[in-house]
C-alpha cells in the first residue's frame, strides 16, 4: 500500500528508524546538549524523505520523560512516514519471519518489530531498517531484526552504517 508521501517522492532510497537507534543516540553517542549536529542531521534527512519513523516506532519512543521525548513530539510532522501499516505484509512478516504457530503472547513480545519490517517490505529495494539489534540464531519469537531482515530480503543497516552512508558529520552542515 504507497500512500501519498510514497507517491510524491517517487522511488528513492529511504531508511526507516528502530526506536533502539534513537535512545541509544540520546543515551550513549549523540547527546541532546553535546552533539546537536545529529538531531539536527535527523531533521534534515526526515525534511528530504530519506529517512522516517513508522507510528508504532514513533509510539515506543515517546514513553518516558526526557529529551528525546520532547524532540520527537516538537518534530512529529517532519519525522513520522505518513503510511497505514499493510496488513498483508506484516502478517507475512509474522509468518514467514518469526512462525506460522505464534500464539498471542509470542507476537505481543515480537511487538513493533514485525510492524517495522513490514513498512519495509513495501519496497524492499528501496527501503533499508536501521536498527542496533545484532542477528540472532534464534527460532519464534526470540528473533532479532536483521534476522528477520535476512530471511525476508529486506535490507538492514546498523545506526555507524546509516551515518556513513547518508554522510554524516558534526559539519554536516558547512557541507551544503
Amino acid at each position: 500500500m504507497y500512500t501519498d508521501y510514497y507517491k510524491l517522492k517517487g522511488r528513492k532510497k529511504l531508511y526507516l528508524i528502530d526506536a533502539n537507534v534513537l535512545i541509544n543516540a540520546a543515551r550513549n553517542y549523540y547527546e541532546f546538549g553535546r552533539v546537536n549536529e545529529y538531531w539536527s542531521w535527523i531533521l534534515f534527512q526526515c525534511q528530504t524523505g530519506n529517512v522516517k519513523i513508522p507510528l508504532p516506532i514513533y509510539e515506543e519512543i515517546i514513553y518516558g520523560i526526557d529529551e528525546l521525548v520532547e524532540w520527537s513530539k516538537k518534530n512529529k510532522k517532519i519525522i513520522l512516514l505518513n503510511e497505514e501499516l499493510d496488513i498483508d505484509l506484516y502478517r507475512k512478516v509474522v509468518t514467514q519471519g518469526y512462525s506460522l504457530s505464534l500464539n498471542s503472547k509470542m507476537i505481543e513480545k515480537i511487538g513493533v518489530d514485525s510492524r517495522l519490517i513490514a513498512f519495509a517490505l513495501v519496497d524492499k529495494s528501496n527501503r533499508t531498517v536501521v536498527t542496533a539489534e545484532r542477528k540472532s540464531n534464534s527460532i519464534l519469537h526470540n528473533r532479532r531484526i536483521p534476522s528477520v531482515c535476512e530471511d525476508l530480503g529486506v535490507k538492514y543497516c546498523d545506526p555507524f552504517e546509516f551515518g556513513r552512508q547518508l554522510n554524516f558529520s558534526t559539519k554536516w552542515e558547512k557541507s551544503l
